[in-house]
């Protein structure tokens, strides 16, 4: 589970293969990204060179051998299960957004804040409650330290229009400021 980043010198005698949950990622002589998602499928992003992806047989079928999905070049992001769900060719400077994770940041463009939110829970124990599903699809944008999750809650707060509420030291639930002036507190 998690995410991880691999700069591999291609070797045909000695293959570099990452398996994560069913999924199969080869290198062709790469540096790449994998991150098996909390859904259960795996996003691989490629910054050099070439990998292949495949998907491995599920329980019921006879055939274990991985299915082969494609091969993949830098530049490109794709997301996968037992097919191709999203497949797209990214920016240098996109895939440093998504890969500033191994530099200790978090940086966002205008992504969702449920995808926000999901990745501040894949750096801390603080439980995230969202109480208000509407706010799923707010963009959000900024650069911010993994470790600090207060400051990230409090610009939230000052600049996205979400109230962080600490219920205890590891549980916060996030609303609209326009609930808590509504309700008074």
């Amino acid at each position: 589970r998690g995410e991880a980043y691999f700069d591999v010198v291609h070797d045909d005698k000695r293959p570099f293969i990452v398996h994560a949950n069913q999924y199969v990622v080869r290198d062709i002589g790469t540096a790449f990204a994998v991150h098996l998602t909390d859904k259960g499928l795996m996003d691989v992003r490629v910054t050099k060179g070439r990998v292949e992806i495949a998907a491995r047989a599920s329980e019921g079928q006879a055939s274990r051998r991985p299915k082969s999905l494609g091969i993949l070049s830098a530049g490109q992001d794709v997301l996968f299960g037992q097919k191709i769900e999203r497949a797209e060719v990214v920016s240098e400077a996109e895939l440093s957004r998504k890969l500033a994770w191994r530099q200790g940041q978090l940086i966002y463009s205008g992504q969702p804040l449920a995808e926000v939110l999901d990745d501040i829970s894949r750096y801390s124990d603080i439980q995230i409650e969202l109480a208000d599903p509407a706010l799923r699809d707010l963009p959000v944008g900024g650069a911010f330290s993994v470790n600090q999750t207060d400051a990230i809650f409090a610009a939230l707060e000052n600049n996205f229009g979400v109230h962080a509420e600490w219920l205890d030291a590891r549980h916060v639930r996030l609303t609209s400021t326009g609930d808590k002036d509504a309700s008074g507190k």
